[in-house]
């Protein structure tokens, strides 16, 4: 989360919604998770992770997905999403495709890490790997922009020293 916060401050123009016709990006980025509850799939918003510490983003995400579990949601978290991460690594999913929610213009979907071999140095080795797919609305970025964002973001992943 504080990763995709940053590439989001990085390429405001993924950190937008359509209002009307208008494409408008928003200051604060407020992301919303997916959450299985019985009756389906709900997305309340994180709000404001650029300003949040990673220690702030992980005892807030906890609080949230406990509260949309019990119906406690406040309603800026239901209507103030900004960009989108669906998550489906408890289940046997590395990769699939999430469909984009409007008024947004982007969601990223993330599935299980595995450990997978890479070449590093030359030599074969084990790494632990996480597949992401970004879907994006082409009114409003292209496929370079969408590109160059997911760079940002696996380099900040790879990095995680500078996510503290």
């Amino acid at each position: 989360m504080r990763a995709l916060a940053q590439s989001l401050a990085a390429y405001p123009a993924l950190n937008a919604v359509w209002e009307g016709e208008a494409l408008e990006r928003s200051t604060p980025i407020n992301i919303g998770i997916a959450i299985a509850i019985p009756d389906g799939l709900v997305a309340p918003a994180l709000l404001d992770c650029a300003a949040k510490d990673l220690a702030t983003i992980s005892a807030e995400l906890r609080d949230l997905v406990a509260r949309t579990k019990i119906g406690k949601l406040r309603p800026a978290e239901f209507t103030e999403q900004t960009f989108t991460l669906s998550n489906l690594g408890s289940f046997p999913v590395t990769q699939f495709t999430a469909i984009v929610t409007p008024p947004q213009v982007a969601i990223l979907a993330t599935g299980r890490s595995e450990s997978r071999a890479v070449v590093r140095d030359g030599a074969v080795v084990a790494r632990t790997m996480l597949t992401a797919t970004l879907s994006a609305d082409h009114r409003a970025v292209d496929g370079a922009l969408v590109a160059a964002f997911l760079g940002d973001l696996k380099s900040r992943l790879e990095a995680p020293a500078g996510l503290a």
